[in-house]
């Protein structure tokens, strides 16, 4: 049975026997998770950088309230499942932590990078100090540094960082982060308001294609997300790099499901910008298929998670 997080190696966590092929382990910084007897022997073995990911997971699905449980069949993809975040986005999450952790005294958090970089999905100690600084540079955060008698450090929201998480919350929900994914979008939506003629009903095409080509690009890694053939992908095949992404982001019954929706997107957006004959009824459709193939992709990257 582990004597220390079998994760982060945290010496103050708790195991106990969980059932025959299980440890339950409660750890400061990776929450409460279950560990299968082979897969904890085989994590001894991990260097500490490769087991960060499974601690930011952990962490946040007990956060949630959920128990993730680690075995030898399902790490690697517990590992692949990690959204890829901004450090804007990483600033958002401590804010949402704190909020969430506030009680109704506003008495400061602890929050210390040495234990609570998971709940950022930060890469150790050293990327969440790099998130925290910048929430105070913001000024979105007040810090208390460590007490002399061993207490952690704590945060506390400021009057800046509540009013940050309120106008987030404002955002049209479609707003996903990627600008330009966002920007082709939202011409793409006054392109159809305002046209009038079979040629500006075709061009809402173009601007949806335009949209599945930047949501590519966003979303696309060449090293994370290599083609099955292997060969070099363009920037502009948009089916095939979102098409990439699935195939290693989404796991389960959904990937194939939604590599077909991709490809039926792009087949929309190609007859719209060549049909002579385009209406409203036909750009709408096509404008309403790239917005929710947006929005799915947005969910996949994580863009979603409360």
């Amino acid at each position: 049975m582990p004597s220390a997080c079998s994760l982060c190696n945290h010496p103050e966590a708790q195991s106990r026997p969980w059932s025959d092929v299980y440890f339950q382990v409660s750890c400061r910084t990776c929450g409460v998770y279950h560990i299968q007897h082979l897969f904890f022997r085989m994590v001894m073995g991990f260097e500490s950088e490769r087991c960060v990911p499974l601690s930011c997971a952990t962490r946040n699905a007990s956060e949630r309230g959920q128990t993730l449980d680690l075995a030898d069949g399902n790490y690697q993809d517990i590992i692949n499942s990690m959204p890829r975040l901004t450090p804007v986005e990483q600033m958002d999450l401590v804010l949402e932590y704190l909020e969430a952790k506030t009680g109704p005294d506003r008495l400061p958090v602890p929050l210390d990078p040495k234990t609570d970089y998971p709940i950022a999905y930060a890469r150790g100690m050293a990327g969440m100090d790099f998130v925290i600084n910048a929430l105070q540079r913001k000024k979105w955060i007040y810090r208390i540094p460590a007490g002399s008698a061993g207490a952690e450090p704590k945060a506390q929201l400021t009057m800046e960082g509540h009013e940050r998480l309120e106008a987030r919350r404002k955002q049209p929900r479609g707003v996903t982060g990627w600008d330009r994914v966002d920007r082709c979008l939202k011409d793409a939506e006054e392109r159809l308001s305002q046209a009038k003629t079979e040629e500006q009903f075709q061009s809402v095409g173009h601007l949806c294609r335009e949209t599945l080509i930047s949501l590519g690009q966003a979303v696309y890694d060449p090293e994370r997300h290599p083609a099955p053939d292997g060969v070099k992908l363009s920037r502009t095949d948009a089916v095939r790099m979102l098409d990439a992404y699935v195939a290693k982001e989404l796991h389960g019954k959904g990937n194939a499901e939604t590599r077909a929706l991709v490809k039926k997107a792009d087949a929309l957006t190609d007859a719209l910008q060549h049909e002579r004959t385009a209406d409203f009824r036909t750009a709408a459709i096509c404008l309403e298929a790239t917005r929710s193939l947006v929005e799915m992709f947005a969910i996949i990257a994580g863009k979603r998670d409360r």
